[in-house]
């Protein structure tokens, strides 16, 4: 058994190049299974998948272009998330398109689909780590977005990017050095949350009113450091949702079990 897993791979932003599942969860139960990992914008040609698994990322728009470039393997969505430039939440009508054809279709944005699961970066180890409290607060931006970089030094506030080159581990240990984080990232308000901290967003589209745990959505940095709020218990539920949905994408490819 061939499983193609498909997300933004070949990316400088943190958070899509860690919220492929496949990098936290094990299916390579037998050496029959071969597991390729791909960016979905340069899938390898001689791919021949028997099972497809798309996701994390706001990366459902590519749902369908799959299922017509497998048309026989199976399709699994896990943690994909839709976005547009408003200030609702995502359309579940979107997801309801992409997710024809699919066996099992998994979104991250809540309230969208009856399958909910959340980002699987919940799962990485780092999460389990004590850091030390070094800041009151701190800010990390979306560097293609809305880095915040200027306010952040008016503030005097140590300030991060989603793109630095310190990687998942430097941006782990950064939100997790303060009592607070206001962020204009996707992943930075979801990271912040399962470590437990305040948070509050400045938006730049749906993606964030559909985040599970909403922090308070502000419009400066300044009114973030007053209004964050922290989300109690919100790291084991993510992991038992997403825990709960590999048992669910183990049975498709194998059978009754669990991994």
């Amino acid at each position: 058994m061939e499983i193609l897993s498909v997300h933004y791979r070949d990316t400088k932003n943190i958070g899509d190049r860690y919220c492929n599942p496949l990098d936290y969860f094990g299916f390579e139960v037998s050496p029959d299974v071969k597991i390729v990992k791909a960016d979905v914008r340069n899938i390898p040609d001689d791919a021949k998948p028997d099972v497809v698994i798309i996701g994390g990322g706001a990366i459902a728009r590519h749902c369908r272009e799959l299922r017509v470039l497998f048309p026989s393997a199976k399709h699994i969505a896990w943690g994909v998330g839709a976005t547009q430039a408003t200030d609702e939440i995502v359309d579940a009508s979107k997801h309801e398109k992409f997710s024809q054809g699919y066996e099992l279709y998994g979104c991250r944005d809540y309230r969208a689909l009856d399958t909910y699961v959340p980002c699987a970066s919940c799962m990485h180890p780092l999460f389990d780590k004590q850091f030390e409290i070094k800041h009151e607060s701190v800010v990390y931006g979306h560097a293609g977005k809305m880095p915040l970089a200027e306010e952040a030094r008016a503030l005097n506030i140590p300030h991060l990017l989603n793109n630095d080159k310190s990687g998942f581990g430097g941006a782990i240990a950064f939100l997790a050095s303060a009592k607070t984080v206001v962020t204009s990232s996707y992943h930075g308000a979801y990271w912040a949350a399962l470590l437990g901290k305040n948070v509050a967003v400045i938006p730049f589209g749906s993606k964030f009113y559909s985040l599970r745990n909403l922090p308070p959505i502000v419009s400066s940095v300044e009114e973030g450091l007053t209004s964050a709020k922290n989300f109690p218990g919100s790291l084991l539920e993510a992991r038992a949702l997403s825990k709960d949905f590999s048992n669910r994408v183990y049975k498709i490819l194998f059978g009754e079990g669990g991994c």
